[in-house]
Protein backbone atom coordinates (compact mmCIF):
# COMPACT_ATOMS: atom_id res chain seq x y z
CA UNK A 1 0.00 0.00 0.00
CA UNK A 2 1.24 3.43 -0.80
CA UNK A 3 0.76 6.98 -0.07
CA UNK A 4 -1.33 7.63 -2.66
CA UNK A 5 -3.96 4.74 -1.65
CA UNK A 6 -4.02 5.28 2.14
CA UNK A 7 -5.51 9.33 0.99
CA UNK A 8 -7.78 7.66 -2.32
CA UNK A 9 -10.86 9.80 -0.75
CA UNK A 10 -8.77 12.64 -0.27
CA UNK A 11 -7.46 12.54 -3.88
CA UNK A 12 -11.27 11.61 -5.20
CA UNK A 13 -12.76 14.86 -3.12
CA UNK A 14 -9.73 17.28 -4.16
CA UNK A 15 -10.47 16.63 -8.36
CA UNK A 16 -14.34 16.94 -7.43
CA UNK A 17 -13.21 20.14 -6.03
CA UNK A 18 -11.58 21.66 -8.18
CA UNK A 19 -13.58 20.26 -10.72
CA UNK A 20 -16.51 22.58 -9.03
CA UNK A 21 -14.02 25.88 -8.96
CA UNK A 22 -13.33 25.40 -12.44
CA UNK A 23 -17.24 25.92 -13.38
CA UNK A 24 -17.53 29.06 -10.84
CA UNK A 25 -14.50 30.58 -12.51
CA UNK A 26 -15.98 29.73 -15.94
CA UNK A 27 -19.08 31.30 -15.23
CA UNK A 28 -17.60 34.44 -13.37
CA UNK A 29 -15.06 34.93 -16.61
CA UNK A 30 -18.06 34.41 -19.02
CA UNK A 31 -20.14 36.86 -17.54
CA UNK A 32 -17.20 39.08 -16.87
CA UNK A 33 -15.92 39.13 -20.57
CA UNK A 34 -19.25 40.08 -22.24
CA UNK A 35 -20.47 42.68 -19.59
CA UNK A 36 -23.71 40.48 -19.39
CA UNK A 37 -26.03 41.76 -16.70
CA UNK A 38 -28.68 38.79 -14.56
CA UNK A 39 -31.47 39.85 -16.61
CA UNK A 40 -29.40 39.05 -19.95
CA UNK A 41 -29.35 35.35 -19.01
CA UNK A 42 -32.12 34.68 -20.80
CA UNK A 43 -30.31 35.16 -24.05
CA UNK A 44 -30.34 32.18 -25.51
CA UNK A 45 -26.67 32.03 -27.08
CA UNK A 46 -25.56 32.30 -24.18
CA UNK A 47 -27.37 29.68 -22.39
CA UNK A 48 -26.14 27.26 -25.06
CA UNK A 49 -22.44 28.37 -24.41
CA UNK A 50 -22.81 27.98 -20.67
CA UNK A 51 -24.35 24.35 -21.14
CA UNK A 52 -22.04 22.83 -23.38
CA UNK A 53 -19.27 23.97 -21.48
CA UNK A 54 -20.84 22.88 -18.49
CA UNK A 55 -21.03 19.58 -20.44
CA UNK A 56 -17.62 19.36 -21.80
CA UNK A 57 -15.82 20.48 -17.83
CA UNK A 58 -18.15 17.54 -16.75
CA UNK A 59 -16.81 15.29 -19.34
CA UNK A 60 -13.45 16.48 -19.05
CA UNK A 61 -13.15 16.16 -15.10
CA UNK A 62 -14.71 12.97 -14.89
CA UNK A 63 -12.14 11.60 -18.05
CA UNK A 64 -9.07 12.62 -15.83
CA UNK A 65 -10.69 11.34 -12.19
CA UNK A 66 -10.90 8.06 -13.53
CA UNK A 67 -7.68 8.15 -15.70
CA UNK A 68 -5.63 9.19 -12.37
CA UNK A 69 -7.58 7.34 -10.25
CA UNK A 70 -6.88 4.06 -11.76
CA UNK A 71 -3.09 4.61 -12.77
CA UNK A 72 -1.96 5.51 -9.37
CA UNK A 73 -4.71 3.25 -7.08
CA UNK A 74 -4.56 0.80 -9.57
CA UNK A 75 -2.02 0.85 -11.75
CA UNK A 76 -2.90 -2.36 -13.91
CA UNK A 77 -5.78 -0.30 -15.65
CA UNK A 78 -3.89 0.90 -18.57
CA UNK A 79 -3.65 -2.88 -19.44
CA UNK A 80 -7.06 -3.93 -19.00
CA UNK A 81 -9.41 -3.51 -22.18
CA UNK A 82 -12.69 -3.55 -20.42
CA UNK A 83 -11.83 0.42 -18.11
CA UNK A 84 -9.85 1.08 -21.72
CA UNK A 85 -13.21 0.71 -23.40
CA UNK A 86 -15.46 2.64 -21.18
CA UNK A 87 -12.85 5.38 -20.75
CA UNK A 88 -12.50 5.86 -24.98
CA UNK A 89 -16.73 5.96 -24.65
CA UNK A 90 -15.90 9.23 -21.93
CA UNK A 91 -13.09 10.89 -24.16
CA UNK A 92 -15.75 11.04 -27.46
CA UNK A 93 -18.51 12.03 -25.62
CA UNK A 94 -16.02 14.81 -24.32
CA UNK A 95 -14.85 15.38 -28.07
CA UNK A 96 -18.98 15.27 -28.84
CA UNK A 97 -19.51 17.95 -26.29
CA UNK A 98 -16.65 20.17 -26.70
CA UNK A 99 -17.50 20.06 -30.61
CA UNK A 100 -21.40 21.23 -29.38
CA UNK A 101 -19.28 24.49 -27.23
CA UNK A 102 -17.85 25.08 -30.13
CA UNK A 103 -20.47 25.48 -32.11
CA UNK A 104 -22.52 27.40 -29.64
CA UNK A 105 -19.70 29.54 -29.68
CA UNK A 106 -19.90 30.41 -33.21
CA UNK A 107 -23.37 31.41 -32.88
CA UNK A 108 -22.63 33.58 -29.56
CA UNK A 109 -20.02 35.58 -31.94
CA UNK A 110 -16.86 33.88 -30.35
CA UNK A 111 -14.27 31.10 -32.06
CA UNK A 112 -12.59 28.57 -29.51
CA UNK A 113 -12.02 26.25 -32.71
CA UNK A 114 -8.20 25.97 -31.53
CA UNK A 115 -9.10 24.42 -28.20
CA UNK A 116 -10.09 21.67 -29.75
CA UNK A 117 -6.45 20.47 -29.72
CA UNK A 118 -7.11 19.63 -25.39
CA UNK A 119 -9.52 16.51 -26.52
CA UNK A 120 -7.40 15.47 -28.85
CA UNK A 121 -4.22 15.69 -26.60
CA UNK A 122 -5.80 14.06 -23.97
CA UNK A 123 -7.40 11.39 -25.89
CA UNK A 124 -4.11 10.60 -27.53
CA UNK A 125 -2.54 10.77 -24.42
CA UNK A 126 -4.28 8.17 -23.47
CA UNK A 127 -5.19 5.30 -25.94
CA UNK A 128 -2.05 5.77 -28.39
CA UNK A 129 -1.66 7.59 -32.05
CA UNK A 130 -4.24 6.07 -33.67
CA UNK A 131 -7.52 6.83 -31.95
CA UNK A 132 -5.67 10.36 -30.97
CA UNK A 133 -5.25 10.93 -35.50
CA UNK A 134 -8.83 9.36 -35.88
CA UNK A 135 -10.17 11.87 -33.31
CA UNK A 136 -8.46 15.02 -34.61
CA UNK A 137 -9.22 14.63 -38.36
CA UNK A 138 -13.21 13.95 -37.08
CA UNK A 139 -13.15 16.71 -35.12
CA UNK A 140 -11.31 18.97 -37.48
CA UNK A 141 -14.35 17.92 -40.80
CA UNK A 142 -16.72 18.59 -37.61
CA UNK A 143 -15.05 22.43 -37.41
CA UNK A 144 -15.11 22.90 -41.10
CA UNK A 145 -18.91 21.60 -41.11
CA UNK A 146 -19.41 24.52 -38.69
CA UNK A 147 -17.51 26.70 -40.84
CA UNK A 148 -19.92 25.94 -43.85
CA UNK A 149 -22.91 25.47 -41.98
CA UNK A 150 -23.33 28.86 -39.71
CA UNK A 151 -20.25 31.47 -40.99
CA UNK A 152 -19.55 30.53 -44.85
CA UNK A 153 -23.00 28.58 -46.08
CA UNK A 154 -22.23 26.82 -49.15
CA UNK A 155 -18.85 27.93 -49.52
CA UNK A 156 -15.50 25.74 -50.00
CA UNK A 157 -13.55 25.38 -46.60
CA UNK A 158 -11.22 27.84 -46.16
CA UNK A 159 -7.44 27.83 -45.40
CA UNK A 160 -7.99 28.56 -41.98
CA UNK A 161 -10.08 25.40 -41.75
CA UNK A 162 -7.30 23.16 -43.11
CA UNK A 163 -4.42 24.73 -41.05
CA UNK A 164 -6.89 23.94 -38.32
CA UNK A 165 -7.26 20.67 -39.50
CA UNK A 166 -3.56 19.65 -40.35
CA UNK A 167 -3.03 21.16 -36.39
CA UNK A 168 -5.53 18.63 -34.59
CA UNK A 169 -3.04 16.15 -36.66
CA UNK A 170 0.16 17.05 -35.60
CA UNK A 171 -0.80 17.55 -32.11
CA UNK A 172 -2.12 13.93 -32.25
CA UNK A 173 0.85 12.77 -34.24
CA UNK A 174 3.35 14.37 -31.85
CA UNK A 175 1.42 13.42 -28.56
CA UNK A 176 1.03 9.99 -29.65
CA UNK A 177 4.86 8.92 -30.26
CA UNK A 178 5.47 10.29 -27.03
CA UNK A 179 2.40 8.26 -25.39
CA UNK A 180 2.67 5.24 -27.12
CA UNK A 181 6.57 4.94 -26.06
CA UNK A 182 5.07 5.73 -22.14
CA UNK A 183 2.61 2.89 -22.94
CA UNK A 184 5.09 0.33 -23.92
CA UNK A 185 7.69 1.33 -20.55
CA UNK A 186 4.49 1.01 -18.52
CA UNK A 187 3.44 -2.24 -20.29
CA UNK A 188 6.94 -3.34 -19.44
CA UNK A 189 6.97 -2.48 -15.61
CA UNK A 190 3.30 -3.81 -14.91
CA UNK A 191 4.81 -7.00 -16.34
CA UNK A 192 8.01 -6.73 -14.43
CA UNK A 193 5.98 -5.90 -11.31
CA UNK A 194 3.49 -8.92 -11.98
CA UNK A 195 6.28 -11.21 -12.46
CA UNK A 196 8.18 -9.90 -9.12
CA UNK A 197 4.45 -10.32 -7.36
CA UNK A 198 4.19 -13.84 -8.62
CA UNK A 199 7.43 -14.92 -7.50
CA UNK A 200 6.91 -13.25 -4.12
CA UNK A 201 3.49 -15.20 -4.04
CA UNK A 202 4.59 -18.44 -4.99
CA UNK A 203 7.75 -18.55 -2.41
CA UNK A 204 7.36 -21.40 0.38
CA UNK A 205 8.50 -18.37 2.48
CA UNK A 206 6.23 -16.19 4.16
CA UNK A 207 7.84 -12.77 3.31
CA UNK A 208 7.15 -9.09 3.61
CA UNK A 209 8.92 -5.97 3.12
CA UNK A 210 9.06 -2.64 5.40
CA UNK A 211 10.67 0.30 5.17
CA UNK A 212 13.16 2.17 7.33
CA UNK A 213 10.48 3.29 10.30
CA UNK A 214 9.52 -0.37 10.53
CA UNK A 215 6.11 0.21 8.73
CA UNK A 216 4.80 -2.60 6.37
CA UNK A 217 4.50 -1.99 2.55
CA UNK A 218 4.46 -5.40 1.22
CA UNK A 219 2.93 -8.89 2.71
CA UNK A 220 2.45 -12.05 0.46
CA UNK A 221 0.07 -14.56 1.17
CA UNK A 222 2.12 -16.95 3.20
CA UNK A 223 2.60 -14.36 5.39
CA UNK A 224 -0.92 -13.12 5.68
CA UNK A 225 -2.12 -16.93 6.19
CA UNK A 226 0.69 -17.22 9.16
CA UNK A 227 0.04 -14.12 10.74
CA UNK A 228 -4.12 -15.18 10.57
CA UNK A 229 -2.81 -18.45 12.53
CA UNK A 230 -0.69 -16.28 14.97
CA UNK A 231 -4.06 -14.40 15.54
CA UNK A 232 -2.06 -11.33 14.61
CA UNK A 233 -3.53 -8.35 12.19
CA UNK A 234 -1.61 -6.11 10.19
CA UNK A 235 -3.41 -2.78 11.03
CA UNK A 236 -2.21 0.36 9.26
CA UNK A 237 1.55 -0.83 8.71
CA UNK A 238 1.52 -2.63 12.27
CA UNK A 239 1.33 -5.55 13.75
CA UNK A 240 -0.99 -6.30 16.78
CA UNK A 241 -0.09 -9.07 18.73
CA UNK A 242 -1.91 -10.25 21.53
CA UNK A 243 0.94 -12.17 22.99
CA UNK A 244 4.32 -10.37 24.94
CA UNK A 245 6.86 -13.02 23.67
CA UNK A 246 5.26 -12.38 19.66
CA UNK A 247 5.16 -9.07 20.56
CA UNK A 248 8.81 -8.79 21.34
CA UNK A 249 9.79 -10.95 18.37
CA UNK A 250 8.01 -8.54 15.95
CA UNK A 251 9.94 -5.53 17.60
CA UNK A 252 13.30 -7.02 17.21
CA UNK A 253 12.73 -7.80 13.82
CA UNK A 254 12.37 -4.22 13.26
CA UNK A 255 8.27 -4.63 12.70
CA UNK A 256 7.58 -2.11 15.26
CA UNK A 257 7.59 2.31 16.17
CA UNK A 258 11.08 1.54 16.78
CA UNK A 259 13.53 -1.14 14.84
CA UNK A 260 16.29 -1.93 15.76
CA UNK A 261 18.84 -1.06 12.52
CA UNK A 262 20.54 -4.74 12.17
CA UNK A 263 19.96 -7.72 10.36
CA UNK A 264 18.95 -11.01 11.64
CA UNK A 265 19.79 -14.23 10.55
CA UNK A 266 18.47 -17.78 11.41
CA UNK A 267 16.41 -16.56 14.15
CA UNK A 268 14.56 -19.06 15.64
CA UNK A 269 11.28 -18.18 18.11
CA UNK A 270 8.78 -20.50 19.39
CA UNK A 271 5.22 -18.50 19.16
CA UNK A 272 2.62 -20.07 21.20
CA UNK A 273 2.29 -23.83 19.35
CA UNK A 274 5.01 -23.05 16.21
CA UNK A 275 8.83 -23.07 16.02
CA UNK A 276 9.50 -19.45 13.46
CA UNK A 277 12.70 -19.11 11.48
CA UNK A 278 13.21 -15.75 10.56
CA UNK A 279 16.11 -13.62 8.43
CA UNK A 280 16.27 -9.99 8.27
CA UNK A 281 18.31 -8.10 5.54
CA UNK A 282 18.36 -4.66 4.09
CA UNK A 283 16.26 -3.51 1.21
CA UNK A 284 18.10 -1.44 -1.31
CA UNK A 285 16.93 0.42 -4.42
CA UNK A 286 19.58 2.53 -6.61
CA UNK A 287 22.67 3.36 -5.89
CA UNK A 288 22.58 1.33 -3.22
CA UNK A 289 20.52 2.96 -1.36
CA UNK A 290 18.46 1.85 2.07
CA UNK A 291 15.22 1.72 1.59
CA UNK A 292 14.15 -0.90 4.42
CA UNK A 293 14.10 -4.39 4.86
CA UNK A 294 13.23 -7.81 3.68
CA UNK A 295 11.67 -10.14 6.34
CA UNK A 296 11.40 -13.76 5.43
CA UNK A 297 9.73 -16.15 8.03
CA UNK A 298 8.92 -19.60 8.07
CA UNK A 299 7.29 -22.30 9.70
CA UNK A 300 9.62 -25.18 10.72
CA UNK A 301 7.76 -26.64 13.74
CA UNK A 302 7.67 -30.21 11.84
CA UNK A 303 11.73 -29.65 11.65
CA UNK A 304 11.56 -29.40 15.13
CA UNK A 305 9.44 -32.32 16.06
CA UNK A 306 11.69 -34.50 13.81
CA UNK A 307 15.03 -33.14 15.70
CA UNK A 308 13.26 -33.84 18.78
CA UNK A 309 12.74 -37.36 17.68
CA UNK A 310 16.09 -38.03 16.71
CA UNK A 311 17.29 -36.35 19.67
CA UNK A 312 15.65 -38.72 21.58
CA UNK A 313 16.76 -41.36 19.78
CA UNK A 314 20.40 -40.31 19.88
CA UNK A 315 19.75 -40.38 23.73
CA UNK A 316 18.36 -43.77 23.91
CA UNK A 317 20.93 -44.95 22.05
CA UNK A 318 23.72 -42.74 23.75
CA UNK A 319 21.66 -44.47 27.23
CA UNK A 320 22.10 -48.07 25.85
CA UNK A 321 26.06 -47.88 24.93
CA UNK A 322 26.34 -46.19 28.36
CA UNK A 323 24.47 -49.09 29.87
CA UNK A 324 26.26 -51.85 28.29
CA UNK A 325 29.93 -50.16 28.84
CA UNK A 326 28.66 -49.79 32.15
CA UNK A 327 27.57 -53.06 33.09
CA UNK A 328 30.90 -54.64 30.98
CA UNK A 329 33.12 -52.29 32.99
CA UNK A 330 31.32 -53.75 36.34
CA UNK A 331 31.18 -57.13 36.03
CA UNK A 332 34.83 -58.08 35.13
CA UNK A 333 36.01 -56.44 38.47
CA UNK A 334 32.91 -58.58 40.03
CA UNK A 335 33.71 -61.51 38.39
CA UNK A 336 37.58 -61.56 39.65
CA UNK A 337 36.17 -60.37 43.21
CA UNK A 338 34.33 -63.43 43.33
CA UNK A 339 36.48 -65.69 41.32
CA UNK A 340 39.37 -65.12 44.21
CA UNK A 341 36.79 -65.10 47.39
CA UNK A 342 35.79 -68.41 45.96
CA UNK A 343 39.62 -69.34 45.75
CA UNK A 344 39.50 -68.12 49.80
CA UNK A 345 36.91 -70.27 50.50
CA UNK A 346 37.69 -73.44 49.19
CA UNK A 347 41.57 -73.57 50.48
CA UNK A 348 41.97 -75.73 54.09
CA UNK A 349 42.22 -74.53 57.06
CA UNK A 350 46.01 -74.86 56.78
CA UNK A 351 46.54 -72.59 53.41
CA UNK A 352 49.22 -70.13 53.72
CA UNK A 353 48.33 -66.64 55.34
CA UNK A 354 50.44 -65.42 52.68
CA UNK A 355 48.64 -66.56 49.68
CA UNK A 356 45.45 -65.40 50.99
CA UNK A 357 46.37 -61.88 51.12
CA UNK A 358 47.33 -61.96 47.61
CA UNK A 359 44.40 -62.87 46.59
CA UNK A 360 42.87 -60.51 48.68
CA UNK A 361 45.03 -57.56 47.71
CA UNK A 362 44.21 -58.37 44.06
CA UNK A 363 40.71 -58.18 45.40
CA UNK A 364 40.82 -54.97 46.94
CA UNK A 365 42.44 -53.95 43.34
CA UNK A 366 39.34 -54.86 41.16
CA UNK A 367 36.72 -53.33 44.43
CA UNK A 368 39.36 -49.89 43.86
CA UNK A 369 38.81 -50.03 40.16
CA UNK A 370 34.53 -50.42 40.59
CA UNK A 371 35.10 -47.49 43.23
CA UNK A 372 36.55 -45.18 40.13
CA UNK A 373 34.26 -46.24 37.32
CA UNK A 374 31.34 -45.11 40.01
CA UNK A 375 33.15 -41.75 40.45
CA UNK A 376 34.00 -40.93 37.00
CA UNK A 377 30.29 -42.42 36.44
CA UNK A 378 28.90 -39.67 38.72
CA UNK A 379 31.01 -36.75 37.73
CA UNK A 380 29.77 -37.87 34.01
CA UNK A 381 26.15 -37.46 35.12
CA UNK A 382 25.88 -35.24 38.16
CA UNK A 383 28.99 -32.97 38.01
CA UNK A 384 29.75 -31.27 41.08
CA UNK A 385 29.78 -27.76 41.21
CA UNK A 386 31.75 -25.27 39.60
CA UNK A 387 33.55 -22.34 41.15
CA UNK A 388 34.03 -19.65 38.00
CA UNK A 389 37.17 -17.27 38.00
CA UNK A 390 39.07 -15.35 35.94
CA UNK A 391 41.66 -18.19 34.62
CA UNK A 392 45.04 -17.60 32.36
CA UNK A 393 45.30 -20.67 30.51
CA UNK A 394 48.92 -20.39 30.46
CA UNK A 395 48.95 -20.47 33.95
CA UNK A 396 46.98 -23.58 34.17
CA UNK A 397 49.23 -25.39 32.05
CA UNK A 398 52.58 -23.83 33.54
CA UNK A 399 51.17 -25.23 37.23
CA UNK A 400 50.89 -28.60 35.87
CA UNK A 401 53.95 -29.10 33.69
CA UNK A 402 55.82 -30.73 36.19
CA UNK A 403 52.95 -33.42 36.39
CA UNK A 404 52.80 -33.74 32.89
CA UNK A 405 56.87 -33.82 32.17
CA UNK A 406 56.53 -36.93 35.09
CA UNK A 407 54.18 -39.11 32.68
CA UNK A 408 55.71 -38.31 29.50
CA UNK A 409 59.06 -39.31 30.96
CA UNK A 410 57.40 -42.59 32.22
CA UNK A 411 55.50 -43.56 28.71
CA UNK A 412 59.33 -42.24 26.99
CA UNK A 413 57.53 -39.93 24.93
CA UNK A 414 58.87 -36.60 24.02
CA UNK A 415 56.29 -33.50 24.98
CA UNK A 416 57.16 -29.69 24.19
CA UNK A 417 54.73 -27.01 25.05
CA UNK A 418 54.31 -23.75 22.92
CA UNK A 419 52.66 -20.87 24.93
CA UNK A 420 51.15 -17.29 23.27
CA UNK A 421 52.14 -14.34 25.14
CA UNK A 422 49.21 -12.16 26.41
CA UNK A 423 46.16 -14.37 26.08
CA UNK A 424 43.02 -12.82 27.71
CA UNK A 425 41.24 -14.79 30.76
CA UNK A 426 38.72 -16.97 30.81
CA UNK A 427 36.00 -17.77 32.97
CA UNK A 428 36.37 -21.37 34.24
CA UNK A 429 36.90 -23.33 36.92
CA UNK A 430 40.43 -24.07 37.23
CA UNK A 431 40.64 -27.67 38.92
CA UNK A 432 38.34 -28.69 36.24
CA UNK A 433 40.32 -27.11 33.26
CA UNK A 434 43.26 -28.88 34.66
CA UNK A 435 41.28 -32.12 34.22
CA UNK A 436 40.72 -31.20 30.75
CA UNK A 437 44.17 -31.00 30.12
CA UNK A 438 45.19 -34.04 32.06
CA UNK A 439 43.10 -36.17 30.34
CA UNK A 440 44.44 -35.18 26.53
CA UNK A 441 47.61 -35.11 27.42
CA UNK A 442 47.38 -38.43 29.21
CA UNK A 443 45.71 -40.34 26.29
CA UNK A 444 47.86 -38.19 23.40
CA UNK A 445 51.08 -39.75 25.36
CA UNK A 446 49.47 -43.71 25.19
CA UNK A 447 48.27 -42.63 21.35
CA UNK A 448 52.36 -41.62 20.69
CA UNK A 449 54.14 -44.22 22.10
CA UNK A 450 57.16 -44.76 23.17
CA UNK A 451 59.77 -42.56 21.44
CA UNK A 452 57.09 -40.30 19.87
CA UNK A 453 56.01 -36.76 20.36
CA UNK A 454 53.35 -35.24 22.06
CA UNK A 455 53.35 -30.78 21.75
CA UNK A 456 50.67 -28.65 23.81
CA UNK A 457 50.37 -25.13 22.36
CA UNK A 458 48.03 -22.35 23.45
CA UNK A 459 47.05 -19.49 21.03
CA UNK A 460 44.59 -16.99 20.44
CA UNK A 461 41.75 -17.43 17.24
CA UNK A 462 40.85 -14.61 15.17
CA UNK A 463 37.84 -15.05 16.81
CA UNK A 464 39.35 -13.62 19.66
CA UNK A 465 38.19 -17.36 21.55
CA UNK A 466 41.17 -19.06 23.77
CA UNK A 467 42.67 -22.02 22.69
CA UNK A 468 44.18 -24.88 23.76
CA UNK A 469 45.90 -27.87 21.35
CA UNK A 470 47.19 -31.07 21.75
CA UNK A 471 49.02 -32.66 19.22
CA UNK A 472 50.55 -36.44 18.71
CA UNK A 473 52.35 -37.98 16.35
CA UNK A 474 50.66 -41.88 17.05
CA UNK A 475 48.69 -43.52 14.07
CA UNK A 476 45.74 -41.35 14.07
CA UNK A 477 41.96 -42.41 14.98
CA UNK A 478 40.42 -45.06 12.53
CA UNK A 479 37.59 -42.81 10.56
CA UNK A 480 34.79 -45.45 12.31
CA UNK A 481 35.15 -44.81 15.33
CA UNK A 482 35.71 -41.21 15.37
CA UNK A 483 31.96 -40.44 15.62
CA UNK A 484 31.92 -42.66 19.53
CA UNK A 485 35.25 -41.20 20.98
CA UNK A 486 33.34 -38.58 22.82
CA UNK A 487 30.39 -41.53 23.92
CA UNK A 488 30.48 -42.63 27.73
CA UNK A 489 32.42 -45.62 27.98
CA UNK A 490 33.69 -45.93 24.57
CA UNK A 491 37.59 -47.16 24.97
CA UNK A 492 40.06 -48.65 22.96
CA UNK A 493 42.33 -49.14 25.82
CA UNK A 494 41.65 -52.39 27.60
CA UNK A 495 42.54 -51.12 31.20
CA UNK A 496 40.08 -47.75 30.07
CA UNK A 497 36.75 -47.16 31.79
CA UNK A 498 35.65 -44.71 28.27
CA UNK A 499 34.60 -41.92 30.48
CA UNK A 500 37.74 -39.71 29.86
CA UNK A 501 36.74 -37.88 26.78
CA UNK A 502 33.16 -37.69 27.65
CA UNK A 503 33.89 -36.01 31.06
CA UNK A 504 35.88 -33.29 28.84
CA UNK A 505 33.48 -33.04 26.44
CA UNK A 506 30.91 -31.98 29.48
CA UNK A 507 33.61 -29.50 31.27
CA UNK A 508 34.14 -27.94 28.18
CA UNK A 509 30.75 -27.41 27.09
CA UNK A 510 29.56 -25.92 30.46
CA UNK A 511 32.36 -23.60 29.98
CA UNK A 512 30.55 -22.22 26.50
CA UNK A 513 33.65 -23.90 24.78
CA UNK A 514 33.80 -26.58 21.97
CA UNK A 515 35.97 -29.25 21.57
CA UNK A 516 37.06 -30.63 18.22
CA UNK A 517 39.32 -33.51 16.72
CA UNK A 518 41.07 -34.14 13.56
CA UNK A 519 43.45 -36.93 12.92
CA UNK A 520 45.46 -38.47 10.11
CA UNK A 521 47.70 -41.13 9.68
CA UNK A 522 50.59 -39.26 11.00
CA UNK A 523 48.71 -38.06 13.95
CA UNK A 524 45.82 -36.41 15.82
CA UNK A 525 45.09 -33.06 17.25
CA UNK A 526 42.22 -32.31 20.08
CA UNK A 527 41.53 -28.59 19.67
CA UNK A 528 39.68 -26.81 22.59
CA UNK A 529 38.36 -23.13 22.74
CA UNK A 530 36.95 -21.00 25.18
CA UNK A 531 35.55 -17.68 25.02
CA UNK A 532 37.37 -14.57 26.78
CA UNK A 533 36.36 -13.93 30.11
CA UNK A 534 34.61 -10.39 29.11
CA UNK A 535 32.47 -12.36 26.63
CA UNK A 536 28.43 -11.81 27.58
CA UNK A 537 27.21 -14.98 29.01
CA UNK A 538 24.55 -16.27 26.18
CA UNK A 539 23.01 -19.48 26.60
CA UNK A 540 25.22 -22.64 28.05
CA UNK A 541 24.68 -25.36 25.10
CA UNK A 542 23.67 -28.44 26.71
CA UNK A 543 25.36 -31.67 26.50
CA UNK A 544 24.11 -35.26 25.70
CA UNK A 545 24.11 -36.77 28.87
CA UNK A 546 22.24 -39.27 31.02
CA UNK A 547 20.99 -36.36 33.68
CA UNK A 548 19.27 -34.24 30.04
CA UNK A 549 17.37 -37.26 29.20
CA UNK A 550 16.37 -37.36 32.97
CA UNK A 551 15.05 -34.52 32.95
CA UNK A 552 13.49 -34.58 29.42
CA UNK A 553 11.38 -37.76 30.87
CA UNK A 554 10.39 -35.33 34.05
CA UNK A 555 9.33 -32.59 32.24
CA UNK A 556 7.21 -34.91 30.01
CA UNK A 557 5.61 -36.97 32.60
Amino acid sequence: MNYLQRYEKKIRDAFWTAHFVAFLVFIVALLGSYGVRFKDLQDISLLLVSTTFLLSIGFLFTLILAYVYRKIIHPGFLLDRKLRGIDLVYIFVFAGSFLALVAACRIAGTAFDFLFVLPVGICTWLFGERVGLILAFTGGLACMVVDLVIEQPGEIPSEVGLARLALFLIVAHLVGKISDSNYRLFSEVIESEQVKKTILESMPLAVLTCDKDGRITFTNSNLRNLLKELGTQNVDGHLSCNAGSEEEFWVRLGVGEKPPDREVHNLEVRIQEKWILANKVPLKGANESHLGWVITLSDITGKKEIENQLQQSALLSALGQMAAGMAHEIRNPLTSVRGFIQLVAEKDNHVCLGEVKDHLNVAMGEIDRLARIVSDFLMLASPRERKLTRVKLNDVVEEMWELLAIKALNNDVVLTRVLAPDLPALLGDKEQLKQVILHLVVNALAAAGPGGQVRLQTCITHKQEICIQVLDSGPGIPGSIMGSIFLPFFSTKEDGTGLGLAICHRIVSEHRGSINVESTLSGTTFTVRFPPADEPVARIPTVVGLDNFIARKQRRA
